[in-house]
């Protein structure tokens, strides 16, 4: 008799917060160079220039948390900036560092 078993993974940004939106999944080339980017993936995980980070949004707030091999709640130091999209521009501004602002164009 064999038995078998089912394990279920999660990924790591799965629980996004309320009000998380999936107008950000997809490609992002920094409005400078498309070398800088983001890849926002609609489980929550994503890239950053070749980083891998975790993604949610709340209210217009977008929150990165930069995890290394790890999931959940061990965000260390997440950035925070509010963000808005017009069109194919996203547009981000820091909430943590005054007048830090960037701009990334949709690539796909």
């Amino acid at each position: 008799m064999m038995l078998a078993s089912v394990v279920v993974f999660t990924g790591c940004g799965g629980n996004r917060m309320n009000g998380g939106t999936d107008e950000l999944v997809g490609d992002w080339n920094w409005d400078v160079t498309n070398t800088l980017y983001y890849t926002f993936n609609a489980d929550g995980t994503g890239v950053r220039d070749g980083a891998a980070i975790h993604w949610s949004t709340n209210n217009g707030v977008l929150r990165i948390c930069w995890t290394p091999g790890m999931c959940g709640n061990s965000c260390i130091a997440p950035e925070e900036w509010n963000y808005s999209i017009s069109g194919d521009t996203l547009n981000i501004d820091s909430r943590q560092v005054p007048g830090i602002a960037w701009g990334y164009i949709r690539a796909n």
